[in-house]
This record gives C-alpha cells, sequence and structure tokens, in this order.
C-alpha cells in the first residue's frame, strides 16, 4: 500500500484515503519476471497500469522486430506512456480500474495537474524518439545514443534500441572509430569529444 503512495498521483493522498478508494475500486496486484509480458501492443487499454517497483521496458513491433523505445523506472503510471512490453527487471505492477482512477482524479485537481502534466512529457519523449528513429540518419542516432547514455556496452541490445541490423550498427560503429568520433574503453563504446574546429 505504501508503494502506491510514491507515484506522482497519490502523492498527497492520506493513507487512509486511499486504502479506501482501493477497497470501493476494482484492482489487482501483479508480479512480473524479467522478460515476461506485461501487455501487448495493440491490446485496448481498460485499466492503469501503475508501477511500483522494477523498470518495463516500452517497445514497439515493427516488421517482426521488437523496436525498444525506453525504459520506465518506478514508481511510475504506466497508463500514460502509451506503449508498453516487458519487464526489465522483476515488477510489482497494481491494475486499477481506468473509469476509477479518473473518477479519483476529478476529486483530486492536483493529480489531475500532475497527471496531464506527465503525460505532455511522455508525448514530448516520444515525439523526440520517433523524430530520431525516422528523421535522423544512423550515424546521427548512433552519436546521440552514446552523448545521451555516455557508453555502448551491447551492440546487440543497442541495434535494437535504435530499431537497426546489427551488422548496420557495427559498420557504423567501424566508420566512426576509423575517423576517431568513437573509441571502445573498457570493452564498450564511448563518443570521443573532438574540438570544435574538427567537427
Amino acid at each position: 500500500m505504501n508503494d502506491l503512495l510514491q507515484l506522482f498521483i497519490f502523492a498527497q493522498t492520506p493513507l487512509e484515503e486511499l486504502r479506501a478508494w482501493l477497497a470501493a475500486t476494482p484492482h489487482r496486484f501483479e508480479r512480473f519476471a524479467p522478460g515476461e509480458r506485461i501487455i501487448a501492443q495493440g491490446v485496448e487499454c481498460r485499466s492503469a497500469l501503475l508501477l511500483t517497483a522494477g523498470k518495463a521496458n516500452t517497445e514497439m513491433v515493427q516488421d517482426g522486430r521488437d523496436l525498444s523505445i525506453d525504459v520506465l523506472k518506478a514508481p511510475m503510471l504506466l497508463a500514460s506512456a502509451f506503449l508498453f512490453g516487458s519487464a526489465a527487471t522483476e515488477c510489482e505492477v497494481w491494475t486499477v480500474n481506468k473509469e476509477a482512477l479518473f473518477d479519483f482524479m476529478l476529486q483530486h485537481p492536483e493529480a489531475m495537474r500532475r497527471f496531464v502534466a506527465e503525460v505532455s512529457d511522455r508525448t514530448q519523449f516520444l515525439s523526440r524518439r520517433l523524430r530520431q528513429l525516422t528523421l535522423q540518419s544512423l550515424r546521427s542516432r548512433v552519436l546521440d545514443f552514446l552523448h545521451e547514455r555516455g557508453r555502448m556496452e551491447s551492440v546487440q541490445t543497442a541495434a535494437q534500441q535504435l530499431g537497426v541490423q546489427r551488422p548496420s550498427l557495427s559498420r557504423v560503429l567501424s566508420d566512426l572509430a576509423a575517423e576517431g568520433r568513437v573509441e571502445k574503453r573498457d570493452g564498450a563504446f564511448v563518443a570521443v569529444e573532438l574540438p570544435s574546429d574538427e567537427l
């Protein structure tokens, strides 16, 4: 129960009030093992999924391949992320009736404001990811990936996250390494910071 209070939507809700609301609301608590599917793409979202522990992958299926969009960390309202996938680590998820959650937000305007802000932030993130995946060259996407994350531990995992085949990513990394833009340190690829006049 206390883990639900960590979610932004319930942050200012007294524990007894949350208990009373849950007692009157259809809900269930589930644990998911790493790699286990939480919800499939395209399934009608009839409930709100509240991630209270662990990490969850958001994915899209494209041409038979899973394209990694993001890794969501608890506490998080998964229903605001639009795309779901599998558990990245062991996860704890509360599934709550969607209409009951809307009613809760109507009775708690601050929770509604936080929900709208969260949806707006996720929409902006997904817009940026869509631009990266569709408009940027693979070379630009690889450099952005390295600048954002610091290092690329696994080419296979990064290929999935970038939505490309592993050989294509390996070729780009080789080209960038030959140009001195990336290098391998301790088994991982990292971006090399070049002087501005060499960019």
